[in-house]
């Protein structure tokens, strides 16, 4: 995730910075991931998670 520091909500629940929840591990079914960091577009991800599935998700937050 870049920038590393920006803050990171999984189903609207503050879950940390980017450094402190660089690898999620969350109940199968279907999550909302958003970054958040002043100066930068948000950036919201859907995901479908698999029970013992990994999935990669890279995201890179845009200047507006």
């Amino acid at each position: 995730m870049r920038p590393e520091d920006a803050s990171v909500y999984v189903d609207d629940e503050f879950w940390g910075n980017g450094r402190e929840t660089k690898y999620l591990t969350l109940r199968s079914g279907r999550h909302s991931i958003e970054l958040v960091r002043p100066g930068f577009e948000v950036a919201r991800r859907e995901v479908d998670v698999v029970r013992g599935d990994t999935i990669d998700v890279l995201v890179e937050l845009r200047n507006p």
